[in-house]
């Protein structure tokens, strides 16, 4: 059964953290292009929902709400979009290239 409460939550916080990329972006803290996915949010929480273990994503243009909706851990994108090299990519891929691995999602 859908618990449409818990996609909610999830929806709003993938717009809440798009609002804050789009904040620092213009601080230079994140260094690489930013394709925000405000306004795609509930999709890719969709696509969360039904997602079982052995699948596989890809994603591309504007894959932050997809990372964000099937991560179980926000540290690594948040550290690969402020280009560290404890980023989930080594802080290499930035924000275009966003991946997810342990969930099957490679580059964007």
């Amino acid at each position: 059964m859908i618990n449409w409460e818990e996609i909610l939550e999830k929806t709003i916080l993938v717009r809440e953290f798009e609002k804050l990329i789009q904040t620092l972006y213009h601080t230079d803290c994140i260094q690489s292009p930013v394709h925000l996915s405000i306004g795609q949010e509930l999709t890719a929480v969709l696509m969360s929902e039904f997602f079982k273990d052995g699948d596989h994503l890809v994603g591309n243009y504007r894959s932050h709400a997809l990372a964000l909706s099937i991560s179980d851990v926000f540290e690594p994108i948040i550290l690969e979009l402020l280009a560290k090299k404890d980023g989930v990519s080594g802080g290499k891929a930035g924000s275009m290239h966003l991946s997810v691995p342990s969930k099957n999602l490679m580059w964007t």
